[in-house]
C-alpha cells in the first residue's frame, strides 16, 4: 500500500493548530505565576508557541522604549559618548535574551544613531543552549548589513557572569518575572559588576510585564539600583530626573506600568485569544536609566512636570487620573461643568502623557484628591504623545545633537 507524502490533512492541521495553542496556553499560565520550568525553552513546543507570540511582543516593546531612549538623551541635552565611536566597537549586552526579542526591537533604533561603521559586539546571556542558538540568528536577520561580532554566554543568574571588559548598552527583559523572589534578590551582584564596567554616557533599559509582581520587582531594583549607583540616572518613565524613591512602592498593593496602544499582526491577536489575552496595547513595566557622562551635564528645569501613571477615569460628574512628578503621586480630578477651552486636553489624556502642572492656587486639597479650579490650564508637555511615550523635560524639539 502507497503512502501519500503530499500536504497534510486537514485533520493533520487541526491537531498541529491544537498542539500549539495548547502549549502557548500552559506557557502563558506558568509565565503568569511565575511558575516557569527552567527548560521551557529547550521544550520545542513550548519553545515554538514562545517564539510566535512573545517574541514579537517583545520586539514591539524593544522598539518603542529605544525610540522613548532616544527622546529623553535629546531632551536632557546628554549626548551619549558612544554615539560617536568608530573605530572601537559599540559593546552591548542582553541580559536574559531568549530568543532575541527585545535585542530586535531595540538595536536597530540604538544603532541607526551611530556611524555606518561602527563595529559591534554583542553578548547574550541565557541558561537556554536552544535560546542561545535561535537568538544570534533571529537578531543577525534584523541586523543586516552590519559588523556584528556575537558572544553566546550560557549561565544561570544569579551565578558568577563572564562580562566584556566594558560595555556601552546594557538590555534586560522579562528577567525578573521568570525568577523566585530569592533569585531575584541576587541579581544584584552580576547587575552591579555590570553597572560598574559601563562607559560614561552609557545605558541601561529593563523591561518587564505588566503584572503586580513582576513591576514590583523591577521597581524595588530601580530604588536599589540609584542608591548604590548614584551616577546613574533614570530618565524615563520617572519625570523630572529626580532619582526619588518610587511612590509606588509606599503601599503593597501598588506598581507602575505602561499601557500603551499598538497594531500587533493578526496572528499574535488570534493567538492571544487562546490564553485570554487582549492584544491592542503594549503593556509593560520598564526603566531606561544613563551612567552620568561629565562633558554633557544633565539639563535641568525649574518647571517640574507630571506625567500620567494611570489611564484617565471618567466618573459621574467627573474625570480624574493619578500623576506623578518622580517622587510623589497625587490624584487630580476635575468636575465636567468646568470643562473650558483652557482644561480640554485633561480630558484627552492617555497613560504616559505629560502634562506642566497648574500653580498651586488653582487646586484645593479634598477628600485624597486635588481638585482643579476652572480657571487650571492644562497644557501637555511639547514631545508628550497620545501613544505614552511622555517626556522627561518639558524643553523639547531641539534637533538631536547627533543628527
Amino acid at each position: 500500500m502507497l503512502h501519500s507524502h503530499g500536504p497534510k490533512s486537514p485533520k493533520s492541521t487541526s491537531d498541529d493548530t491544537r498542539i500549539k495553542h495548547s502549549a502557548l496556553s500552559r506557557l502563558s499560565r506558568d509565565l503568569t505565576r511565575h511558575t516557569a520550568e527552567d527548560g521551557y525553552m529547550d521544550s520545542p513546543e513550548s519553545r515554538k508557541a514562545y517564539e510566535e507570540y512573545y517574541h514579537p511582543i517583545s520586539r514591539a516593546k524593544g522598539d518603542a522604549v529605544a525610540r522613548e531612549f532616544l527622546d529623553r538623551i535629546s531632551a536632557v541635552g546628554q549626548y551619549p559618548s558612544f554615539l560617536d565611536r568608530k573605530d572601537s566597537p559599540f559593546v552591548v549586552a542582553d541580559f536574559g535574551t531568549g530568543t532575541g526579542g527585545l535585542a530586535e526591537g531595540i538595536l536597530p533604533v540604538v544603532l541607526g544613531s551611530l556611524p555606518a561603521e561602527t563595529p559591534v559586539e554583542l553578548w547574550l546571556y541565557d541558561k537556554s543552549e536552544e535560546a542561545l542558538r535561535i537568538a544570534p540568528q533571529n537578531i543577525r536577520k534584523t541586523l543586516t548589513g552590519l559588523a556584528v561580532r556575537i558572544h553566546p554566554v550560557r549561565c544561570t543568574f544569579p551565578g558568577s557572569v563572564r562580562l566584556p571588559d566594558t560595555l556601552h548598552f546594557l538590555i534586560q527583559g522579562n528577567l525578573l518575572a521568570e525568577m523566585d523572589d530569592g533569585a531575584a534578590d541576587q541579581i544584584y551582584r552580576p547587575l552591579g559588576e555590570t553597572l560598574r564596567r559601563m562607559a560614561p554616557g552609557g545605558a541601561l533599559i529593563w523591561v518587564e510585564p505588566a503584572d503586580r509582581i513582576s513591576s514590583r520587582r523591577l521597581l524595588s531594583l530601580r530604588d536599589r539600583m540609584i542608591k548604590l549607583y548614584p551616577e546613574f540616572i533614570v530618565l524615563a518613565p520617572c519625570p523630572n530626573l529626580r532619582n526619588a524613591s518610587c511612590p509606588a512602592l509606599k503601599t503593597d498593593k501598588d506598581w507602575c506600568h505602561e499601557d500603551r496602544p499598538y497594531a500587533f499582526s493578526e496572528d499574535v491577536r488570534r493567538l492571544a485569544k487562546t490564553v485570554g489575552h487582549i492584544k491592542d496595547s503594549l503593556k509593560m513595566t520598564y526603566i531606561i536609566a544613563m551612567k552620568r557622562h561629565d562633558d554633557f551635564p544633565f539639563r535641568t528645569s525649574t518647571m517640574p512636570v507630571w506625567r500620567l501613571v494611570s489611564e484617565l477615569r471618567e466618573e459621574t460628574g467627573l474625570a480624574w487620573g493619578i500623576f506623578c512628578d518622580g517622587a510623589e503621586r497625587r490624584r487630580i480630578r476635575i468636575l465636567k461643568r468646568y470643562k473650558n477651552e483652557g482644561n480640554k486636553t485633561f480630558w484627552k489624556l492617555g497613560r504616559g502623557d505629560t502634562i506642566l502642572p497648574p500653580p498651586e492656587d488653582q487646586m484645593n486639597a479634598r477628600s485624597g484628591f486635588w481638585d482643579l479650579s476652572p480657571q487650571a490650564e492644562i497644557r501637555l508637555v511639547p514631545g508628550s504623545s497620545e501613544n505614552g511615550a511622555g517626556s522627561a523635560m518639558p524643553e523639547q524639539g531641539q534637533d538631536r545633537p547627533w543628527t
